[in-house]
């Protein structure tokens, strides 16, 4: 997983030198966004997972990593898109990476042309993350109800059909395992790519 996490971070700091030197954001004038939206992310942040009242995993000081964050959705206008969210944090157990995620409706609102903020609401998992499954006849799958997150971005280079965005989410979901609820808390920054149609429109 330390692999993973040096990777993220070197992609969200080179993503962000890029644009930062990059002239060609497209950033200025009111938007209008239509049709199909297409997401995913990258993320760092911290993981609380809870058993019943106990705290069986905590990384308070360290960090998991948030992968891929996919979502993909429709514009209703060209302020609000209704999606289907999947959020998720890497977590190690008994040697073994595991994902604390979920899949959600989420309703995105853009405030103005750049920042949204968003909800989701859906069902909770707690399943090998996708990278070590070899064999699903010795892997542990649960799931639970509910899942909820909570987040906000804003978008920080724009070209026509292409975003990145810096996201911050907070997460918790409810998996069963084995007669017990195992909660999952985390709290996530994302540095977001998107792909959607949007136009500037003329004053």
């Amino acid at each position: 997983m330390k692999k993973l996490i040096i990777t993220i971070l070197i992609i969200i700091s080179n993503s962000y030198f890029c644009f930062s030197q990059n002239d060609g954001c497209d950033c200025g004038g009111d938007i209008s966004r239509q049709g199909l939206f297409i997401g995913g992310g990258l993320g760092i942040g911290t993981l609380n997972l809870y058993n019943n009242s106990n705290v069986i995993y905590s990384n308070d000081y360290l960090i998991s990593p948030s992968i891929p964050n996919l979502k993909v959705g429709y514009f209703v206008n060209d302020k609000l898109i209704i999606s289907l969210l999947q959020p998720g944090a890497v977590y190690k157990v008994n040697g073994s990476d595991r994902v604390a995620e979920s899949v959600q409706l989420n309703l995105q609102y853009w405030l103005n042309k750049n920042m949204w903020v968003a909800s989701g609401l859906g069902v909770a998992f707690d399943i090998p993350a996708f990278y070590t499954v070899k064999d699903l006849k010795f892997k542990e799958f649960y799931a639970g109800f509910p899942s909820v997150s909570v987040s906000t971005g804003y978008e920080i280079y724009r070209t026509k059909n292409y975003t990145i965005d810096l996201q911050y989410r907070f997460y918790y979901g409810n998996a069963s395992i084995e007669g017990n609820n195992r909660k999952a808390i985390s709290n996530m920054m994302i540095v977001g790519f998107n792909w959607y149609k949007s136009n500037k429109v003329s004053l």
